[in-house]
């Protein structure tokens, strides 16, 4: 699972969080927030999810779901 893949299923479950509420909860505290903040805007280019200001002033960052279809893909492991 890519850093892209957690950061999308972290935000199905906190949508809004910073970048660096994602890094504490994907990567661990104290760990540097720049490969978040990295596939946060790649995401962004996508249009997977949108960055904005929140009501405390940081920027957060919100799943797009509006005509984005849910695709599940399964993992097939190969022995």
């Amino acid at each position: 699972m890519t850093l892209k893949d957690k950061i999308i299923g972290y935000l199905k479950d906190k949508d809004g969080l910073t970048d660096r509420e994602i890094a504490n909860g994907i990567l661990g505290v104290n760990e540097p927030q720049q490969a978040v903040n990295q596939a946060c805007r790649a995401l962004e280019g996508k249009g997977l999810i949108k960055r904005g200001n929140r009501r405390d002033g940081l920027i957060g960052n919100y799943l797009v779901t509006e005509g984005i279809p849910f695709v599940s893909i399964p993992v097939v492991k190969v022995k």
